[in-house]
């Protein structure tokens, strides 16, 4: 429940007092006060009063306030994070971006940003996230702020890591350590936070004793955590080093930590902390103590679950792992298929978050009136129709971020579906497409991969078998793309739905989710598979070599008939010989459109800041 201050703010805006109103200035005052109380203490009965609060601080318009109204939202997104309720403060995130903005507040808008960015992240729109950060490091950087800039390069190294990009992420750390040095007072608890992460890092590459080094020196010799904030963070650190205790064997280590994280999981004091700590002191006990006990606890935990499927994630990987260690393979898998389930559930629900919000604040409602003279009515269904497109058009560029995540797990560019689309494109004009048409496929291809957002973004099991059997769980992410575009309510891309569906068919029918045959693959999907193959081929996958055009083309050439429509396959060789002579740089020909994407721009940018600093010292 909100307390009388939330309340009465709440009546006021009730009543229709305007924001300049003294009343509401005295109410806004203290409840400013009391979020920033009720954050240092961080009790988990305050979510009411912290999601009540900034939905009545955001329904204050106008300029007034607008520094007091940024730090409250703040300060809400800080402690509903902690929570796990990231998704709910998304908007309020927002708000507080737009305030700091129009206030012309270069620092507070940087930290709202960082804010967003954080919340996006958290959300599972990584893309979005680096936008955010890229813009945050430039306002730092300008401002010449140490302390923030370190800690949003630390935050879009969070943000790389989840997306699997942990040798980018290591570059951002060091940078952000190097900043770190200069930040007075603030600099020994920003090189823990980067060391954190780059046992996070180090520990996804392999490298366990390094990993163990930078967590050992986050934790050892830190200062007591002093807010709910660094106490859920010292939580997740703790969280950390027990597993990367468990995976070197140091079992009595791990389970010394275990009162260590329970003090700090008390001191938090939210669900997410709570959970957290279940899953450690589970996990530790089925790895060192009594086998059938551990599991059962962190089994009993998933049960309960369901609001925080951060923590259902790490109970799903303590589970699948702590069963292959103990040679039970078939409750390994179980757990697996389990997290995959999760995966696809949370980046759907996430996408469609994000995508229903795209473009929110620029809709038009159609007018009820009926007594508007005639050119009154056509004027107002011109605004609607307007904004109806701006809406749309916001949508699929979500959707595309969201793309540009799947293609990053296998393309360090991240411009994989760029290509992909223009070369379908392309090949629809070579078949005879008309423009309307090949301009619609070359958008709709972008997609064809965006469901391997459903998919974990790390192996999780070691064995060989398992693996084998993960992989074969992968090919899954045909479906999960064209549920996700289905669901997205985009009349413009149901093309998209069906290129995402069929492109893994094969013309003999061996390929999957259906096995579907000859001209029962949509012609669409045809064309978009081979784009693809040739794109993966000359650009090579983690688990494949890169091949030259003419070998790939060789390749695609024996393919046709199995794999590929046999009367596409010739107009596409032709099409790829004819490119290559009228293009010394095919792929920067075929990227074209991606370099205009805000991520890309966000990158580049990044990179910039990168070099000057490299270029600096």
């Amino acid at each position: 429940m909100g307390t009388v201050r939330s309340h009465d703010l709440s009546a006021l805006l009730r009543a229709g007092r305007p924001a300049n109103d003294p009343a509401v200035k005295t109410a806004l005052i203290a409840l400013s006060k009391e979020i920033r109380s009720r954050l240092i203490s961080g009790s988990r009965e305050s979510r009411d009063f912290f999601i009540s609060s900034a939905e009545s601080i955001g329904r204050l318009k106008g300029s007034t306030h607008r520094s007091v109204r940024a730090d409250c939202l703040l300060d809400c997104c800080k402690f509903l994070y902690v929570c796990g309720d990231s998704a709910i403060a998304l908007e309020s995130a927002r708000q507080a971006c737009e305030l700091a903005s129009k206030l012309g507040d270069a620092p507070r808008e940087r930290t709202a940003l960082n804010t967003l960015g954080i919340l996006y992240a958290d959300t599972a729109n990584f893309v979005q996230a680096v936008e955010c950060y890229s813009r945050a490091l430039e306002l730092a950087r300008k401002l010449d702020l140490p302390e923030p800039e370190s800690g949003t390069w630390i935050n879009l190294a969070v943000a790389l890591s989840y997306m699997s990009r942990y040798q980018e992420a290591l570059e951002c750390l060091d940078r952000a350590a190097t900043r770190a040095r200069d930040a007075g007072s603030w600099a020994p608890i920003l090189i823990r936070k980067v060391a954190h992460n780059e046992s996070i890092c180090w520990f996804h590459l392999g490298e366990l004793n390094l990993a163990r080094e930078r967590a050992e020196f986050s934790i050892f010799g830190a200062s007591e955590p002093a807010d709910s904030t660094e106490l859920f963070s010292r939580l997740v650190r703790e969280h950390n080093y027990v597993r990367i205790l468990l995976d070197l064997g140091e079992f009595s280590l791990a389970r010394n930590r275990v009162s260590i994280v329970t003090k700090f999981a008390f001191g938090a004091d939210t669900a997410r902390a709570h959970e957290m700590q279940s899953v450690v002191r589970g996990i530790v006990e089925a790895y060192c103590g009594d086998f059938s006990k551990g599991v059962a606890e962190v089994a009993a935990l998933l049960d309960k679950l369901g609001a925080s499927q951060t923590t259902h994630h790490d109970a799903l990987v303590a589970l699948a792992r702590a069963h292959e260690r103990a040679g039970n393979h078939g409750k390994a898998l179980e757990y697996l298929h389990r997290l995959l389930i999760l995966h696809q559930s949370r980046r759907q629900q996430s996408a469609l978050l994000h995508i229903a919000n795209a473009g929110a604040t620029n809709r038009l409602k159609h007018s009820s009136q009926l007594d508007l003279a005639p050119l009154q009515v056509r004027h107002s269904r011109l605004q609607a129709a307007v904004a109806e497109g701006r809406r749309i058009g916001t949508q699929l560029d979500m959707l595309e971020r969201l793309a540009i995540t799947a293609d990053l797990r296998d393309d360090s560019s991240g411009a994989h579906g760029f290509r992909v689309g223009r070369l379908s494109s392309l090949l629809a004009v070579e078949l005879g497409w008309s423009e309307v048409d090949s301009n619609a496929i070359e958008l709709a291809a972008r997609l064809h991969d965006i469901g391997k957002t459903g998919i974990p973004d790390r192996v999780v099991l070691s064995s060989e078998i398992l693996q084998r059997d993960e992989r074969r769980l992968m090919n899954t992410h045909a479906e999960i793309g064209a549920e996700l575009l289905a669901k997205s309510n985009v009349p413009q891309i149901q093309l998209a739905e069906e290129i995402a569906r069929c492109h893994h068919e094969r013309w003999d029918g061996s390929g999957y989710p259906n096995q579907l045959a000859g001209k029962r693959i949509p012609i669409s999907a045809r064309i978009v598979a081979l784009a693809d193959v040739f794109d993966a081929m000359t650009h090579g996958r983690p688990y494949e070599q890169e091949l030259s055009i003419e070998d790939a083309l060789d390749e695609i050439g024996r393919l046709s008939g199995r794999h590929f429509d046999p009367s596409i396959t010739g107009p596409f060789q032709a099409l790829i010989r004819r490119l290559v002579q009228g293009h010394a740089d095919l792929d920067s020909y075929l990227g074209e459109a991606s370099r205009k994407s805000p991520f890309f721009v966000a990158r580049g940018r990044i990179q910039r800041l990168l070099d000057d600093a490299q270029a600096g010292s």
